[in-house]
């Protein structure tokens, strides 16, 4: 062999073990897959009563309404993801009226928005705790006046693991609908 051709050969095995050793280095090194995508699944108590009658009138005689929530995530970037959600009442809104309980089936309500985290604090255990705020456009479905579109915004802190699992708890506010849901639920992170 020519003396080039030992020294190629000597760079090649070098470029091909250096490689293989940083690929080796760095999954020691602990450093996990980014998680992109966020399944969630939770509840909802939903107050639809006018904002000025839970004011003056106080919600002594308001029941609210559960519901389920499923929220899908797609993370655009640490702290911007894209959102959709739906939310599909177990309960009808009930009311306390003279005694009796009077029921109103509300629509199931299905969104897609932008979310925000402002904040971010990552503990010792590496599990992070996010304070998160999102713009929503939501429309009913299937609501016996006619369906219609309605902004929502939302503000939650959200508690993952570096697992991916994750927890969250908040509050919604739907404009035209005039209704105030706090919301809680689990997820994970893929």
């Amino acid at each position: 062999m020519s003396r080039k051709k030992k020294i190629i050969s000597l760079f090649l095995t070098w470029a091909i073990l250096s490689g293989n050793l940083q690929a080796e280095t760095d999954n020691l090194t602990g450093k996990e897959p980014e998680k992109k995508i966020e399944i969630s699944f939770g509840n909802t108590k939903l107050f639809s009563i006018r904002p000025k009658n839970a004011i003056s009138e106080g919600l002594g005689d308001y029941i609210p309404t559960r519901a389920a929530l499923f929220l899908a995530e797609s993370l655009v970037t640490k702290q911007w993801s894209l959102v959709g959600a739906l939310n599909i009442p177990f309960s009808g809104e009930m009311e306390i009226v003279n005694g009796e309980l009077i029921s109103k089936i509300p629509s199931p309500i299905f969104c897609l928005g932008g979310r925000w985290s402002p904040l971010n604090y990552t503990m010792e255990s590496r599990t992070v705790v996010e304070g998160q705020v999102a713009g929503l456009l939501g429309r009913s479905i299937g609501n016996q006046n006619g369906d219609i579109f309605f902004p929502t915004i939302g503000t939650r802190i959200h508690i993952s693991k570096p697992s991916g699992f994750g927890m969250y708890m908040g509050a919604l506010f739907s404009f035209r609908r005039d209704s105030l849901s706090l919301i809680y639920g689990v997820g994970n992170r893929f």
